[in-house]
């Protein structure tokens, strides 16, 4: 349906010092996200950051025709599945969030 690696190496800080962004199953291959990495590079994974980084993976998914599931939704998607993963390397406990939109544990 749709998915986004996300690692980082951080600071004993919590800045980023490196990242990468994949978003896979929204395109015919998984997508880099060079922008939303270039966005955290350097700055503490703060909520602001997060979002924007967010919003520059959506940017590159481009999903197909090819499953049961809206193309708007999947798309949508994209930018909740980023937020989860950078807050999850930020050490927030996501699993609330997850539950919240997947409807069962994970």
């Amino acid at each position: 349906m749709a998915s986004v690696a996300a690692a980082a190496k951080l600071d004993g800080d919590g800045r980023v010092l490196a990242v990468r962004l994949v978003a896979g199953a929204v395109a015919s291959r998984p997508l880099d996200a060079p922008k939303a990495e270039a966005l955290l590079v350097g700055e503490h994974l703060t909520d602001e950051r997060i979002a924007a980084a967010a919003h520059a993976v959506y940017d590159v998914a481009k999903p197909m025709d090819n499953t049961d599931f809206e193309l708007v939704w999947r798309k949508k998607m994209v930018t909740a599945l980023a937020t989860y993963a950078l807050k999850e390397l930020r050490g927030d406990d996501v699993s609330a969030m997850r539950r919240r939109i997947a409807r069962h544990l994970l």
